[in-house]
């Protein structure tokens, strides 16, 4: 499904990721690790179309990523879960509003309330929910229309242990039916649980 081939990428003099060659199959979980600043989420980014590497090139289901127009970009992450480092749905929508991002249907929507722990919840602004609870219901928008694949960008970095652990466990099953995970992570006990096939450090 993806393909790392030889990926490299600088900021100027700086070389963040060096020729790095990976691969992630359908229905694998891949783990990408590493401190702060060695270029986790700038690998995410790339992945997503947002930056370009140096050198090198990433395929999408055999498919280089630069010869995919606007289209097929959105027809491959329309299906994806994506949740990216640090940003969160907009204040003034609703629990609700953000959920329906992708359309889902009613069994759902109500399952979906019930994991996060936001049923009855639904018509409240996100500007109103802590910093947790946003990241709670970015995830659940992420994952509440059984997509394909989902990449997420740090996402525990806001969660005590019992969200970690809840989530992880989340990821563990939808994996075990046929879920490709992109994940990073900076703290290796965020996602020591999570047993991926592929494990990238960076």
């Amino acid at each position: 499904m993806i393909q790392f081939q030889s990926i490299s990428h600088s900021f100027g003099p700086r070389l963040v990721i060096s020729h790095l060659d990976a691969e992630v199959g359908k229905g694998q979980m891949c783990v990408v690790t590493g401190r702060n600043g060695s270029g986790k989420s700038t690998l995410i980014n790339m992945l997503l179309g947002k930056s370009t590497p140096t050198s090198g090139q990433m395929l999408l289901d055999g498919r280089s990523l630069k010869d995919l127009n606007k289209a097929d970009r959105e027809k491959f992450f329309g299906v994806t879960g994506v949740v990216a480092q640090n940003i969160f749905p907009r204040p003034t929508q609703t629990v609700l509003q953000v959920l329906e991002t992708h359309h889902p249907n009613e069994e759902q929507m109500k399952n979906m309330l019930v994991f996060l722990d936001m049923q009855g919840r639904e018509n409240e602004l996100i500007s109103s929910l802590s910093i947790s609870e946003r990241r709670r219901v970015d995830l659940g928008r992420s994952l509440i229309h059984s997509p394909k694949m989902v990449i997420w960008d740090d996402p525990f970095c806001h969660f005590d242990q019992l969200w970690t652990e809840r989530f992880t466990e989340e990821l563990k099953h939808r994996n075990h039916e046929g879920l490709t995970i992109v994940i990073t992570s900076s703290d290796m006990k965020d996602i020591e649980h999570l047993y991926p096939e592929v494990v990238i450090k960076l």
